[in-house]
């Protein structure tokens, strides 16, 4: 495997793709949370496990989940189920994962 597979040109590599996917957080949360689960393949490649938690969620992501859960509480209040279960597959296909308590909704990512 002498030149067959350059690692450090593969980290390079994913370092850059690291990088880009920060930028792309300022954007939308669909396309971070794709981007991530990219990332994440592509270091399972070399080895890398997949981390038990996501730390560093941008304020826009952030805001942008948290808006997504405030307006499924209020179609859930005014009894809006069909809207209730959109904006749930929407949060689902950002890897996000839903839990309802009595003190209101709780989130995580998939898989953390």
């Amino acid at each position: 495997m002498d030149d067959d597979f350059n690692t450090p040109q593969a980290l390079g590599a994913l370092f850059d793709f690291g990088r880009a996917l920060n930028r792309a957080a300022e954007q939308k949360a669909h396309d971070f949370a794709r981007g991530a689960r990219e990332l994440w393949s592509l270091m399972a490649t070399l080895g890398f496990e997949e981390p038990t938690q996501i730390r560093n969620v941008t304020p826009e992501i952030s805001a942008q989940i948290t808006a997504l859960i405030r307006a499924r509480a209020e179609a859930r209040q005014g009894r809006d189920w069909k809207r209730a279960d959109e904006l749930r597959a929407e949060l689902e296909r950002l890897d996000v994962a839903l839990k309802d308590t009595p003190s209101g909704t709780e989130w995580k990512w998939k898989g953390a």
